[in-house]
């Protein structure tokens, strides 16, 4: 039997690119809330342009953890396999 390791990260990790690259790692990613607006950490904002929300707006951000149904949807396919 062939084992074969996936390796996972959340996207809170703030691992480098080349690192991602390099071991291939793969992303759960956390839900930020930016003055009403639901953002993808590292997919539909990023640091920086959080900072710039925060700066511009002064409010703090709201984050929710990986839900199971994210997990399933980033697990399932290598589960199958």
């Amino acid at each position: 039997m062939n084992k074969k390791i996936v390796l996972f990260a959340d996207s809170t990790s703030d691992l480098s690119e080349d690192l991602i690259n390099r071991y291939d790692v793969h992303s759960c990613y956390y839900h930020i809330n930016m003055d009403g607006v639901d953002y993808v950490d590292n997919v539909t904002i990023t640091s920086d342009e959080l900072f710039d929300i925060y700066f511009k707006t002064k409010k703090l951000p709201k984050t929710s953890c990986i839900n199971q149904e994210d997990y399933l949807k980033a697990f399932q396919p290598y589960l199958d396999e």
